[in-house]
């Protein structure tokens, strides 16, 4: 959008720059050029019966040279209309590249903080599902010696479940924040990898 915006004030600029020097096309000069043969062909009466012809024939070359100047009213009168014109245009192309500019500023600095937000949610839910795999081994070794019912072990065991779909979760709204920031800047981070079926980011 941004690039968008500058093409259409370059544009609105050489409008401008064109309607300056508008008032040219009323300008002009002209020359002509000739050569050729010029014949002449008379009779003179003599009081006979036939005329006696006379003809001439010489060669001559023409040469001329104009300067023109067209003033149409209107056009004179509408100029400063027209530079007037022309003039908020630039402006106003150039306040939309700086709101463009302004707007994508602001658009970085939410996505950069979503980004922090959603990575610190990221560890806490990571930790809390390490933490709830470690209350579920002991359960486990609890409800095999018979020390807890089967409705605690399966309790344990859905708080494990509910853990990883929450951390999941808030995984792909990680990655999700983390691409589209790079979307926006156009180009890549590069801070971390993943590898299939892990967890881990480097």
């Amino acid at each position: 959008m941004i690039q968008v915006r500058d093409q259409q004030l370059i544009i609105n600029e050489y409008r401008l720059r064109s309607k300056r020097v508008e008032w040219t096309k009323n300008l002009g000069v002209q020359a002509n050029t000739g050569y050729g043969n010029m014949y002449n062909y008379s009779s003179i009466s003599t009081g006979s019966i036939d005329p006696a012809p006379i003809a001439t024939f010489n060669n001559q070359t023409h040469y001329s040279a104009s300067f023109y100047i067209s003033l149409p009213i209107f056009t004179i009168v509408d100029r400063n209309n027209q530079l007037r014109v022309a003039k908020p245009e630039i402006d106003q192309a150039r306040s939309m590249v700086e709101q463009q500019q302004k707007e994508l500023r602001q658009l970085v600095i939410y996505q950069f903080n979503q980004l922090i937000l959603n990575q610190r949610l990221l560890v806490l839910k990571l930790k809390k599902l390490e933490s709830i795999k470690v209350s579920m081994q002991m359960g486990e070794t609890q409800f095999v010696n018979g020390v807890i019912p089967l409705s605690e072990y399966t309790q344990l065991c859905t708080n494990v479940s509910d853990s990883e779909i929450d951390y999941e979760r808030s995984r792909i709204e990680f990655m999700n924040t983390y691409m589209i920031l790079e979307e926006i800047v156009g180009f890549k981070f590069n801070l971390f990898r993943t590898s299939p079926g892990n967890n881990e980011y480097n």
